[in-house]
C-alpha cells in the first residue's frame, strides 16, 4: 500500500502501484480532487495502471475535466479546453508541419500557437518529462505546455488536421 486517507471510506485499500512513480505527487494531487468532489466516495482496488488521473477515470471516480483542471492548479499549468476557447490552434503558422500528425495522435497532444520559439500545446500529461524533451528535440524549440482532457484534445486533433490535410 503506498497511500492511504482513512477519513474517506475505500481510499484506505487504493493501491497505487501502477499508478505513478512519485508517491510525493499522488499525497498531493489525491486530496485536491477529494476537495473538488472530484472523486466518489468509494474507490476500488482493482484500477488498471494507467497513471493516478487516468485511473480514476477509467473507474469513473472522476471526470477528464476535473483531473486536468486539478492538475493545472496544483502545477500552474494553464489549463486549455473547447470551453475555455483556448483549445484551438492558430492559423497561418503552419503548425501541421512543426507537429506532425501522427506524433500528435501518438502522444495526444496539439500544437496551439508559436510565439517566436516558444511552441505551445495542449497535452494531456503535461508532467510527462519524456514527452517535453522529445517534442523539444522534434522541434528545436522551447516548450510551454497547456493541459487538456484526452478526449478533448483527440476531437480537437481531428479538426486540426483534417483541415490542413
Amino acid at each position: 500500500q503506498i497511500f492511504a486517507v482513512p477519513s474517506v471510506q475505500g481510499l484506505e485499500d487504493l493501491d497505487l502501484r501502477g499508478a505513478g512513480d512519485n508517491p510525493k505527487y499522488l499525497r498531493a494531487f489525491l486530496p485536491m480532487l477529494l476537495r473538488m468532489a472530484a472523486v466518489r466516495p468509494r474507490i476500488r482496488a482493482e484500477a488498471p495502471p494507467s497513471g493516478f488521473g487516468g485511473t480514476l477515470v477509467k473507474l469513473g471516480f472522476s471526470e477528464e475535466d476535473a483531473v486536468a483542471i486539478s492538475i493545472s492548479r496544483q502545477h500552474g499549468i494553464p489549463y486549455a479546453s473547447s470551453e475555455n476557447k483556448i483549445l484551438k490552434t492558430e492559423a497561418g503558422q503552419n503548425l501541421e508541419k512543426i507537429v506532425p500528425e501522427a506524433f500528435a495522435r501518438e502522444n495526444i497532444l496539439l500544437p496551439l500557437f508559436l510565439d517566436e520559439n516558444v511552441l505551445a500545446v495542449a497535452i494531456a500529461d503535461p508532467l510527462n518529462g519524456r514527452l517535453l524533451d522529445g517534442l523539444r528535440a522534434l522541434t528545436g524549440r522551447k516548450i510551454q505546455p497547456f493541459v487538456a482532457a484526452k478526449t478533448q484534445i483527440l476531437a480537437a486533433i481531428d479538426r486540426f488536421y483534417r483541415t490542413t490535410a
